[in-house]
C-alpha cells in the first residue's frame, strides 16, 4: 500500500521485520478499492520479480526505526513474531491533503453499493453516512482555509486543470463531468461486469492526483465561508 498523506516512523521493538519501498513515480496500478482512508493500494502482485527486483528491502531489527517518506509504496511483513510502534509526522500540506481525502471519502461513498459494503471497504475502515462526509468535507474546507499554508503552497501545481462549472459544487457534478477514459468506454464498455466499471470510474477519478487536488482548489476558491 502506499500512505497517502502520511509520513511516518516505524519503530521496531521486538523481532524483524521485512519492508519493500518503492518511490512514488512507481507504476504499481494503484487503486482505492477497497477504500480505506488516506491508502492507496496496488493491483498487482508487488513481489512478482517484475516489481520486487526494483525495490528498496530492508530488515528492521529492534532498536532499528524505518522512516517512510510520503507517498512512497511500502509492504512490510513479519519475519518472526513482532513488535513494533508508528509515529506519524506532522506536515505543513496535512490541511490540504485532509482536504483531498475528505473528496475522495464522499465520491466512492456516493458510487458504490451501502448495502455490499465487504466488497469495497476494508477490514476496520467505518463506513460513514453522506450526510457526515459532508461534514468533514466543510471542515475539512474551513481547517485549510484557517490554517498558515499560503495559496501558492495549496495549489495543484498540474499543466492543465479539471474546471468544474462555477455553480454550486455537488457530488452529481464531479461525477457528471469526469468521463472515463476513452479506452475504457471503447474496450470494456460490453465486457466489463458494473461492479467494475464502477472501480475503474472510481480510481480513473481518485487515484489521478491532477482531477482531486483541482476539485480541492476549486471548492477553496469557490466557498468563503462553509
Amino acid at each position: 500500500s502506499s500512505g497517502i498523506n502520511a509520513e511516518y516512523g516505524h519503530a521496531q521493538l521486538i523481532g524483524c521485520k521485512e519492508w519493500h519501498l518503492w518511490p512514488p513515480e512507481t507504476d504499481l496500478s494503484p487503486t482505492r478499492v477497497p477504500y480505506e482512508e488516506s491508502s492507496t493500494f496496488s493491483s498487482v502482485d508487488v513481489l512478482d520479480e517484475k516489481y520486487a527486483k526494483s525495490a528498496v528491502k530492508i530488515v528492521a531489527t529492534p532498536g532499528d526505526v524505518v522512516f517512510i517518506p510520503r507517498h512512497w509504496w511500502h509492504l512490510a511483513r513479519n519475519i518472526e513474531t513482532s513488535v513494533s510502534i508508528n509515529t506519524w509526522i506532522d506536515l505543513p500540506s496535512d490541511p490540504v491533503d485532509r482536504l483531498k481525502e475528505a473528496v475522495t471519502r464522499l465520491l466512492v461513498c456516493s458510487l458504490k453499493e451501502k448495502s455490499k459494503t465487504d466488497e469495497w471497504v476494508n477490514p476496520g475502515e467505518e463506513v460513514t453516512h453522506q450526510s457526515e462526509n459532508e461534514t468533514l468535507l466543510k471542515h475539512a474546507l474551513n481547517q485549510c482555509k484557517n490554517s498558515s499554508i499560503s495559496k501558492a503552497d495549496s495549489q495543484p501545481k498540474v499543466d492543465r486543470y479539471f474546471i468544474i462549472n462555477k455553480a454550486a459544487v455537488t457530488t452529481r457534478d464531479f461525477i457528471q463531468q469526469v468521463p472515463l477514459p476513452t479506452e475504457l468506454e471503447r474496450k470494456e464498455k460490453n465486457k466489463v461486469k458494473d461492479n467494475n466499471i464502477v472501480n475503474a470510474l472510481i480510481n480513473s477519478i481518485v487515484c489521478n492526483d491532477q482531477i482531486v487536488e483541482t476539485i480541492s482548489e476549486h471548492l477553496l476558491n469557490s466557498f468563503s465561508d462553509v
